[in-house]
């Protein structure tokens, strides 16, 4: 997963974490710049070993708020429905983002074959 669009001007990350076969959870991080925060639009895509061309996923989350993504529950992105078997392969990013900050989007908590939590801070 990973930030799409760089609308804040300043540096921006992401970070991906407990990818599992259903889910994955992802952030993003405004850096200490003093600057506002804002909406943030996280892409992905999510892919295992095998020849099954059926084996992944792509897409994108709407804007998850406002905040900085430290205190706040995290978006989960239901993957589902390319029934992984196993923990797939995980590529997210911030895909839109706003306000004067920069950011990045990371990943916590669920991450299954079906869902992954992510965070935009």
């Amino acid at each position: 997963a990973t930030l799409n669009t760089y609308n804040n001007g300043q540096f921006m990350t992401s970070l991906t974490t407990n990818v599992g076969t259903n889910t994955f959870e992802i952030g993003q991080e405004a850096l200490e710049t003093g600057s506002d925060v804002a909406n943030e639009e996280i892409g992905w895509i999510a892919f295992e070993q095998g020849s099954n061309p059926g084996d992944f996923i792509a897409g994108y989350a709407p804007s998850d708020g406002e905040g900085d993504g430290v205190g706040q529950t995290g978006f989960t992105i239901d993957i589902s429905a390319a029934d992984f078997t196993e923990l797939p392969d995980l590529v997210a990013n911030v895909y839109g983002e706003n306000g004067k900050d920069g950011s990045y989007a990371r990943g916590a908590g669920m991450f299954t074959t079906t869902t992954q939590k992510v965070y935009a801070e």
